[in-house]
């Protein structure tokens, strides 16, 4: 019998976030961020600054966890270490799957490229992959998203009005991801990359219905 997950259900979220941050205060992070797709590098460093958090309470993360017909991988999962298998550094044993599994998805959104990205990038990975992982016969005890928003442009930017315009209506609350997705948990980091400067939000989300 594996061990219970260790954060109560409302101090997750704010505990990835608070992961999240500590993976962004690395040097590399705002190299990506800048230049860079981030979200694969982001699921390995998460993965290594939870697993130090877990230590000790029979839990582990991995990662691009799933690769089956249908479902695709998961960026990172939190499971039991019961569930792994020697020599297994990223995908959990596939049969069975970990029960009570935590499913972590992640996402970047620059608001440079318009307020979608913000708005919608988890909507499928919230909405769609738990009824895939279900029909696969793999059901998680609870799907998270992390989408980490910047405003960052490079200095001579032709769009710094429009994009200046986007992370005001973030910092104000009034751009919002689209239903049923809510912000449970938030933080924001300044960034600067040479040239490249503006603000980072993490941001934790979940599909929540109406009351829920």
């Amino acid at each position: 019998m594996s061990e219970p997950f260790p954060w109560r259900d409302d101090a997750l979220p704010a505990h990835v976030v608070d992961a999240a941050k500590r993976v962004a205060m690395l040097p590399t992070f705002v190299h990506h961020l800048a230049k860079a797709s981030i979200e694969r590098w982001v699921a390995f460093e998460l993965a290594a600054v939870l697993d130090e958090d877990l230590r000790g309470t029979g839990w582990t993360s991995l990662v691009e966890c799933g690769g089956s017909t249908g479902l695709g991988n998961v960026d990172l999962m939190l499971v039991p270490s019961v569930a792994t298998i020697t020599g297994s550094r990223l995908r959990p044993q596939t049969a069975p799957w970990p029960q009570g599994a935590i499913a972590i998805e992640i996402k970047c959104a620059h608001l440079a490229d318009g307020e979608s990205g913000y708005r919608f990038s988890l909507v499928s990975d919230l909405m769609a992959k738990p009824a895939l992982a279900v029909a696969a016969g793999r059901p998680c005890e609870r799907w998270l998203g992390l989408l980490i928003t910047t405003d960052g442009l490079w200095q001579g930017s032709p769009n710094v009005a429009a994009t200046a315009a986007r992370a005001e209506q973030l910092r104000l609350g009034h751009l919002q991801p689209a239903p049923p997705l809510v912000v449970v948990a938030s933080v924001s980091i300044p960034v600067r990359y040479g040239a490249w400067a503006g603000t980072a939000w993490l941001e934790a989300m979940e599909a929540r219905q109406a009351g829920g």
